[in-house]
């Protein structure tokens, strides 16, 4: 590498900085949800996991059903989502 230089160990203070972010982004919603979050607060996640979890397996379904996506089509997503997406809102109010 071009311009390299030995490093110094706030190099190395730094790296260990950068991943413990990194580690707190990739995993800090579950740690607070287990640790600090109330249970009312919990299951508000979780319903809402569960909601968007549904809606997912319903648009997967509906493309399937009309032929959009699958294994045949050799697309992976269904072109209509948004459409589906948009009716199954409308249905859950």
């Amino acid at each position: 590498m071009p311009g390299h230089q030995p490093q110094r160990p706030s190099d190395i203070f730094g790296l260990i900085i950068i991943m413990c972010g990194l580690m707190f982004y990739r995993f800090g919603g579950q740690l607070y949800d287990r640790y600090f979050a109330s249970k009312k607060q919990q299951l508000k996640r979780a319903q809402s996991r569960e909601d968007m979890m549904s809606e997912r397996k319903a648009t997967a379904r509906s493309a399937a059903y009309v032929g959009l996506a699958g294994p045949s089509a050799g697309i992976d997503r269904p072109l209509n989502e948004p459409l589906l997406q948009d009716r199954i809102r409308r249905e859950k109010r």
